[in-house]
C-alpha cells in the first residue's frame, strides 16, 4: 500500500474530509524533499501539493499521483503583515532609544512592540549591537549600555500567521552634538547602503543568486573592505527565517517571480563596531520590489 493510500485509509477511519499537511516532517515523504515552504493537501479523492517557483521544477521531478499548484506572489503577500509589523516596530523602536538603556532593555522593548502590533513572537533571537559590539554579526542583546554617539545595529523580526520577517537597520544614539557626519564609520555606512542598493538593483528574473552577491560584493571590496565582510548578502525566507536560495557566491539559483529574500551586506571592524542594512525584497516581473519603508539614511534615535 502506497503512503498516500495508507494516509486515505486513515482518512476513513477518523471519518474526516482531508488533511492538511504543513510541517517541514510531515510534508517530506510526499514532496521528496526537504522544506519548510509549501502544503500538502490531501483528501479521500484528491490529492495536492501548493509550492512556490523556487520548487515546482524539484517537487514535480518527484512526486507522482499529486496535482501540483504554484503559490504566486499573491499568496506569499497573504502574510504581509509580519514585514508591516518589523517596519513598525522598527520606527518604534528607533524613537525609543536613548542613552544609558541596556541593549537587553531595547531588545525587550522592540519584542513587546511587536507582540502587541499582532506578532505571534519573534522570529528570532533579537540582535542589539552598539558600539564595539557591533563588530559582532550576530551580537545578541547584553548587558552593555549604549552611548550617545554610537551606533547600534539592530536585526530583528516577527513571526506572523507561521511566517518570518527579517530586518536590520544601523541606528545612531542621539545625545548632545552628535551627528552622523562626524561618527568614525559614517563613511563605512555609506558604503554598505551603496552594496545593499547594487544587490536589490541586480535582482529581476533569470539572474542567478550568485551575481546579486557579486553586485554587493564588488561595492565592498572596490572600498577596501572585502576582508571584513564575511557572511553571505541574502537568504530566501519564509515558514523559516533563513532558507534557500542564499546570495551567496556559490548558488547558481535563477531567481523566479514571487521569491521572497533578505539583502543584508555588512561591514564589521573589531574594536570599533560595524554596518549592516537589511530589507526583505519580493522578486517581480520586474525587478525587486523593497517591503520595508523606513529610510536608510543614517537615521538619529529618540527623535519624532
Amino acid at each position: 500500500m502506497t503512503l498516500l493510500a495508507s494516509l486515505r485509509d486513515w482518512l476513513k477511519a477518523q471519518q474526516l474530509d482531508a488533511v492538511l499537511l504543513s510541517s517541514r516532517q510531515n510534508k517530506q515523504p510526499h514532496l521528496g524533499i526537504s522544506t519548510g515552504s509549501g502544503y500538502v493537501l490531501i483528501s479521500r479523492e484528491s490529492a495536492h501539493i501548493l509550492v512556490d517557483s523556487r520548487y515546482y521544477a524539484d517537487v514535480e521531478a518527484r512526486t507522482q499521483g499529486y496535482q501540483l499548484h504554484l503559490l504566486d506572489a499573491t499568496h506569499t503577500l497573504t502574510t504581509i503583515g509580519r514585514q508591516i509589523i518589523a517596519d513598525r516596530g522598527a520606527e518604534h523602536i528607533r524613537r525609543f532609544i536613548q542613552a544609558g538603556m541596556s541593549e537587553r532593555e531595547i531588545a525587550a522593548e522592540l519584542e513587546w512592540f511587536m507582540r502587541q502590533q499582532g506578532a505571534e513572537k519573534a522570529s528570532f533571537d533579537t540582535i542589539v549591537a552598539s558600539g564595539w559590539r557591533g563588530a559582532l554579526p550576530h551580537g545578541k542583546a547584553s548587558d552593555k549600555i549604549v552611548a550617545a554617539g554610537e551606533f547600534v545595529t539592530l536585526d530583528f523580526g516577527a513571526l506572523y500567521q507561521g511566517y518570518c520577517s527579517d530586518m536590520t537597520r544601523t541606528l545612531l544614539v542621539n545625545g548632545d552634538g552628535v551627528s552622523a557626519e562626524s561618527h568614525p564609520l559614517f563613511n563605512v555606512y555609506q558604503i554598505v547602503l551603496q552594496a545593499q542598493l547594487a544587490a536589490i538593483s541586480a535582482i529581476r528574473p533569470g539572474v542567478r543568486c550568485q551575481q546579486v552577491d557579486e553586485a554587493a560584493r564588488r561595492v565592498i571590496t572596490e572600498a577596501g573592505f572585502s576582508h571584513y565582510f564575511g557572511h553571505n548578502t541574502g537568504h530566501a525566507i519564509g515558514i523559516e527565517v533563513h532558507e534557500d536560495p542564499r546570495f551567496s557566491p556559490r548558488d547558481t539559483t535563477t531567481l523566479q517571480p514571487g521569491m521572497l529574500l533578505t539583502v543584508e551586506p555588512g561591514i564589521y571592524l573589531l574594536g570599533q563596531g560595524g554596518v549592516r542594512i537589511e530589507d526583505v525584497v519580493l522578486v517581480t516581473p520586474q525587478g525587486a520590489e523593497v517591503l520595508y519603508a523606513m529610510p536608510k539614511t543614517v537615521l538619529l534615535t529618540g527623535e519624532a
